[in-house]
């Protein structure tokens, strides 16, 4: 698994965003996560959603990678990330942005 989303640990959810073709999230320390594979946010009553503004603001506490999902947990609010080949949507699945830094990709 990529390790880079490790430096996120910590960070504030600056802006997120989303169209019809991928979610932007924007954290404090110049870092933005764009993901265009599936994903969803869930609450502690595992309640689905879509709504990208309900982590404006929370701060990323805990990680889990594996080969086929990377969730990221955001003071009690997951997002996950579907990177099983048949959920890929291109052009990547996931891209981390950092200034200064080659770029991450999944």
């Amino acid at each position: 698994m990529n390790q880079m989303l490790d430096n996120l640990m910590g960070a504030k959810v600056s802006f997120s965003m989303r169209d019809d073709k991928a979610l932007m999230v924007v954290f404090e320390r110049d870092y933005s996560l764009a993901i265009f594979n599936h994903w969803c946010l869930k609450n502690a009553k595992n309640e689905i959603g879509s709504d990208s503004m309900l982590i404006k603001g929370k701060m990323l506490s805990s990680l889990k990678q594996s080969a086929e999902f990377t969730s990221l947990n955001f003071e009690g609010i997951e997002l996950s990330v579907d990177l099983r080949d048949f959920a890929w949507e291109g052009p990547e699945a996931m891209v981390l942005y950092k200034r200064g830094v080659p770029l991450v990709v999944w």
